[in-house]
Parts: structure tokens; C-alpha cells; sequence
């Protein structure tokens, strides 16, 4: 299966979790592998993108914050937003008993036939291709008895202050008001040491999860940073402060 040029950047996060699949370190991915495979990815290119340790610690990070959020919403939904060829909802499967969560990943039309010639469609995973994937999501998701959803997006590509906005804004209008509980991981900052202590510590934390434990950072903690981030909409952002079922991550 070949890929189109717009897309073959993604390829190196993939390499990367594949390689940590095959390691020591153990980051559990074999749909990575998978797709690998699947795209005729030669063993040249594979060590060409072996530096990719941060990104492969993000992704378990958000694992692991999703992980504890699906055992607190078992029935929700999943969304992906802008995250290039992600094998999340396969590592999430396989890490859980019984999963029940729908999952959907909204990008652009390139990645979005990429990700439908590799993976099967199924009643809980689908992917949608569209000129605004920020706004898209809204529109193609699987289950609307899902009282809860769990948004990840631009893990891919650092999101713009417009695009921030932009999602900001589709999870204030209409149309979403049978979700009682949102988290949203915002991937927007770049990659760093002091990410990567972070990171750790947390994932250390979250070895030890129980449902009495809270890892979600406050809306009021995130208020200023979201401010200067939507370029100072204030409108926007005292809907936010106001609407305590949307929990937001940087």
C-alpha cells in the first residue's frame, strides 16, 4: 500500500512506538506494527526516525489519562482530533477487560483515506475526513447515549490560537448537551525536558490509580493560559469559567 507525499510525515511517530513495541521499555503498540506492515515501510526508514523518545512519552501520558478516564466513563466516546495515523483506540482495546467506548478520529482528507485503507471500519471506531476537523467531530460522532467524551486533539501538529478557538468554541454551542463530563488534552505546546519530567511523575501517579484520585488540572488553573491562547476572546473564555462539565489539559 503506498502513501501519499501529504502524508508521509506521519509516518515517524508510528516508527517510533513500533520500535518501543519491539523493545525493553515496553510501550505496548503492535498496531503500529501493524500498520507498518500494511504501508511497506522499509527497515532504512525505520532507524532514519528512531529519535522520537518524547513523543512516544506524550502518547503514553495521554494513554494513561485516558485509561482512567474510560474507568470512570466506561460508556463514552473517544475523539481524535488532528493526530495523524493514531493506533490509540487499538492500545486502549487492548489494555482494557472489556472496552466499551466508541472512538473517532477527525483530520484532513489525506490522512482520513490513509487511516481508511488500513484499518477495518467497526460499529465503535470510525474516521472522518474533513476542511475543518475542529469543528467536524461534532458531526460524525458514533454514540449519542455516550454521556462523556474524552478529546485529544492536535498530538499530531501544534494547534494555532485560531484553532484552539475554534474547538473551544464547537464544544460551547448546541448540540452537545447529553455529555455531562468533557476532558479535553490539548497538544499544543512543543516538546521539552521539563515535559518529559512531567510527564513521568505523572505516569508514576497514575500507576497507582484508583477512582478516588483526580489527575485533571482545574478549569481555573487553565483560565489564563486559555486566555492569552484564543487571543483574548473574553466572551469565550467566561463561557468556559462558567461551564464546569468541560475540563481542560495542556
Amino acid at each position: 500500500m503506498n502513501t501519499a507525499p501529504e502524508v508521509q510525515h506521519l509516518l515517524q511517530p508510528l516508527v517510533a512506538r513500533a520500535q518501543y513495541n519491539w523493545s525493553s521499555k515496553g510501550f505496548p503498540d503492535r498496531a503500529a506494527e501493524h500498520v507498518l506492515l500494511r504501508l511497506g515501510v522499509t527497515a532504512s526508514l525505520q532507524s532514519a526516525f528512531s529519535e522520537h523518545d518524547l513523543a512516544v512519552m506524550r502518547a503514553a501520558w495521554i494513554d494513561a489519562k485516558a485509561l482512567s478516564f474510560f474507568n470512570r466513563h466506561p460508556e463514552s466516546s473517544g475523539i481524535e482530533i488532528e493526530c495523524g495515523i493514531s493506533t490509540r483506540f487499538h492500545r486502549l482495546s487492548n489494555q482494557s477487560s472489556w472496552p466499551r467506548f466508541a472512538w473517532l478520529i477527525t483530520s484532513s482528507q489525506d490522512v482520513d483515506k490513509c487511516i481508511k485503507g488500513i484499518f477495518p471500519s467497526l460499529d465503535n471506531f470510525t474516521s472522518i475526513g474533513s476542511k475543518h476537523p475542529f469543528t467536524a467531530w461534532k458531526h460524525g460522532l458514533i454514540s449519542k447515549s455516550a454521556s462523556a467524551a474524552f478529546i485529544i486533539a492536535g498530538e499530531q501538529s501544534a494547534l494555532s490560537g485560531d484553532q484552539l478557538k475554534e474547538l473551544i468554541a464547537s464544544l460551547l454551542t448546541p448540540g452537545l448537551e447529553y455529555l455531562h463530563k468533557v476532558e479535553l488534552i490539548v497538544c499544543h505546546q512543543k516538546n521539552s525536558l521539563s515535559q518529559l519530567n512531567y510527564w513521568q511523575s505523572e505516569l508514576e501517579v497514575l500507576q497507582q490509580w484508583s477512582p478516588r484520585q483526580s489527575y485533571l488540572k482545574r478549569l481555573a488553573s487553565f483560565f489564563p493560559l486559555l486566555k492569552t491562547a484564543v487571543d483574548k476572546s473574553q466572551s469565550l473564555a467566561s463561557h468556559l469559567r462558567l461551564n464546569n462539565k468541560i475540563q481542560v489539559t495542556l
